[in-house]
């Protein structure tokens, strides 16, 4: 990507934000152009600065995540918001979901991973992490919705050739590309070529979408 990448956080965390924003600003392609300590300053950050991305956290003082989200998609339509939480609270990913942000990742991320994951955000693709994929999972699991909601999805998982189907357990975990060729034994090139083989198989645009409709569909377990 050649243009600069810019950042807003927003974490009543000091030390976290601040070794976060540390991290980013090392990162060739990244900026991060002010930091929030709470919903209401984020929201005026949103509205103030030209930013390209805004990492929210759910529990924040005063006006809460979702909420902050809420109204920066009034006030900034086209900034993508990413989740970045501890989930401590699952019921607030619910609310997330529902206002179709463009990421839901936790603060054990490596610095590192969540700069992958933002340039993949800003490419259009959802991202999550391993926790709210299982989250997601068991709500759709306890509310009775699962493969019979998504039958031409659960049919393509179903009749995947079996390395294809050792790879999407692994992408449903949200392990990316380097990840899953340690796990596996295998080249990251072959992985990227499996991946583009899932995708087309499973009919799907892009990963974060294929993480989201296993987990409505109910493949991603916690024993995984």
């Amino acid at each position: 990507m050649d243009k600069t990448i810019r950042i807003i956080l927003a974490d009543d965390d000091e030390f976290y934000v601040n070794t976060l924003a540390k991290n980013f600003n090392h990162e060739p392609d990244m900026e991060v152009i002010t930091i929030a300590s709470d919903g209401a300053t984020a929201m005026a950050a949103a509205a103030a600065h030209l930013a390209d991305v805004i990492l929210l956290d759910v529990d924040m003082p005063g006006i809460d995540g979702p909420s902050a989200a809420k109204a920066i998609q009034r006030i900034n339509p086209k900034l993508p918001i990413i989740i970045l939480t501890s989930f401590k609270h699952p019921n607030a990913l619910d609310s997330c979901l529902k206002l179709g942000l463009s990421g839901f990742l936790t603060k054990d991320t490596l610095p590192q991973q969540l700069a992958e994951q933002i340039r993949l955000a800003l490419t259009g693709q959802i991202v999550l992490g391993p926790t709210p994929t299982k989250i997601i999972t068991a709500s759709y699991l306890a509310s009775k919705q699962g493969r019979d909601k998504f039958p031409e999805f659960a049919t393509a998982v179903d009749n995947l050739p079996p390395r294809l189907r050792q790879v999407f357990e692994d992408v449903i975990l949200a392990y990316n590309n380097k990840e899953i060729a340690e796990r596996q034994g295998l080249s990251e090139v072959t992985v990227r070529g499996y991946v583009k083989d899932l995708m087309a198989a499973t009919h799907m645009h892009s990963r974060g979408k294929l993480i989201l409709t296993a987990a409505k569909a109910g493949y991603v377990h916690d024993g995984k």
